[in-house]
């Protein structure tokens, strides 16, 4: 019985190396996307929820959903500042949206000084 639980515990060890070396390698990628240069910031309209997603231009790929109870540049910029705090080096040099004036003014407080390109 004892070797049968060591076996499991082995296997069970063994798994969650995997599971970490994969999330590992799966957390690489995402942050190479999110470190591109350009992104774009774009709503998913919906009535009852104010849904961001943030695509980077690198294979169009989703790097970060946020969801805010408001749709105001105060609410946006505060989801896009824990997101950066999580990733201090996260420093696009452009930022594509379309003529959201909250989505605008939150980026421009967010990230001093890069391009807002307008869609």
């Amino acid at each position: 019985m004892a070797k049968f639980i060591g076996d499991r515990l082995h296997h069970l060890e063994n798994c969650l190396e995997d599971l970490r070396s994969s999330l590992t390698q799966q957390y690489s990628a995402i942050r190479q996307h999110l470190l591109s240069s350009l992104h774009e910031l774009d709503k998913s309209y919906n009535d009852s929820v104010h849904s961001w997603s943030v695509f980077s231009h690198v294979d169009y790929v989703v790097v970060v959903t946020f969801v805010t109870q408001y749709e105001d540049s105060t609410s946006i910029a505060e989801a896009l500042n824990v997101i950066h705090g999580w990733n201090t080096d996260w420093s696009p040099q452009s930022f594509m949206v379309d003529f959201c004036e909250p989505e605008i003014m939150a980026l421009e407080d967010v990230f001093h000084g890069k391009t807002l390109c307008g869609v």
